[in-house]
C-alpha cells in the first residue's frame, strides 16, 4: 500500500512533541513516579464534588406530624390509604432529605406488612422515593424497613 505511512515516517512526523495526557486509567502521580501533571488536572482528579451535596436538604421530621403517624396506625384501611397519599404528597414536593425521619420508618414498616395489598404498595413505594430523596444517608432505615418487604415478597397462605 503505497498510502500508509512506515513506523520511521511516523516517529519523524511527531518527533520533538509530548505525547497526549493519558484521560483514561491510573495518574502516573499515585505511586510517586512519573511527571507533574497540570495543577488544574490535578485539582480536578482530587476533588470529586457530589452536586447532591451542595443543594439544600428538608428535614422531614417537621412535616410528619403526630396527627399524620396516628392516621398511618389507624384500623381503618382508607384512613390509612389516605395517610400514606399525604406522606407522598410530601416526600415528591421534597426532592432531597436529610436522614432525620423521626418515628417514621416504625410507622412505615408496620404499613408495609399490611393486611390490604394496596397499602403495601404505596408504602414500599413512598420507601423508594424516600430512597432516592436520601441517597447515601438511607443506609441507617434499612434495618427498619428491609425485614418488612423481604415478608411482603413472600406468601404466607399454606399450598392447597
Amino acid at each position: 500500500m503505497e498510502n500508509s505511512f512506515s513506523a520511521v515516517e511516523q516517529l519523524t512526523q511527531h518527533a520533538g512533541e509530548d505525547p497526549p495526557f493519558p484521560i483514561r486509567g491510573p495518574s502516573k502521580n499515585e505511586d510517586g513516579t512519573g511527571e507533574e501533571q497540570d495543577e488544574g488536572v490535578k485539582q480536578q482528579s482530587n476533588e470529586k464534588l457530589n452536586i447532591r451535596d451542595l443543594m439544600p436538604h428538608v428535614d422531614l421530621h417537621s412535616h410528619i406530624t403526630g396527627g399524620l403517624l396516628s392516621e398511618l396506625a389507624d384500623r381503618n384501611w382508607e384512613v390509612r390509604n389516605e395517610a400514606l397519599q399525604k406522606l407522598t404528597n410530601i416526600v415528591t414536593e421534597n426532592k432531597l432529605v436529610t436522614k432525620n425521619l423521626g418515628k417514621l420508618p416504625n410507622v412505615l414498616a408496620q404499613r408495609i406488612v399490611d393486611s390490604s395489598s394496596k397499602i403495601v404498595a404505596a408504602a414500599i413505594a413512598i420507601c423508594q422515593s424516600l430512597g432516592s430523596a436520601m441517597g447515601m444517608q438511607c443506609k441507617q432505615h434499612v434495618h427498619t424497613l428491609f425485614p418488612g418487604m423481604l415478608q411482603g415478597m413472600g406468601n404466607s397462605k399454606i399450598e392447597v
